[in-house]
């Protein structure tokens, strides 16, 4: 799973980590931090239990960290897959939100989060598309300029 080998190279870098963590969840002690040692699922358990937000959001803040962290080497397939995750994050801290809410009110939340996320989905999708696209024309355009 392309998760789980983003998260390798923040648990194997993560001295170098903790103070990008520090920014984006200030509440963290420095022994929680050291406590987490660089484990997913312990800095989940941390960010859950010291800002008292649900599992999924906890999951969604994590994912978002992921995407914006992990250098990508400009690789189309790998910035589609930051921006597909990071939709996926947004609709799951939406859809959290739109839990509060009763009746019409929740449904048109549900919906327009559910909107918003396949609207950036298939943005990446076809952004990707059009990449490969032009890099093929591109390289067919070489093609015939090479000489038999």
């Amino acid at each position: 799973m392309e998760t789980d080998m983003n998260w390798n190279v923040i648990e194997s870098n993560w001295k170098q980590f903790t103070d990008v963590v520090k920014e984006q969840w200030s509440k963290l002690s420095d022994d929680q931090l050291q406590s987490i040692a660089g484990r997913r699922d312990r800095l989940g358990a941390q960010i859950k239990e010291t800002y008292g937000v649900s599992e999924e959001e906890a999951e969604a803040q994590l994912q978002r960290f992921e995407t914006s962290n992990i250098t990508y080497k400009g690789a189309i397939k790998a910035r589609t897959y930051a921006r597909i995750t990071s939709a996926e994050a947004d609709y799951m801290i939406a859809r959290t939100e739109c839990g509060t809410r009763a009746g019409a009110e929740k449904d048109l939340c549900m919906r327009d989060a559910a909107s918003k996320q396949a609207k950036t989905i298939g943005d990446a999708i076809a952004n990707k598309d059009a990449v490969e696209a032009r890099t093929q024309v591109g390289q067919v355009s070489l093609d015939a300029q090479l000489p038999a």
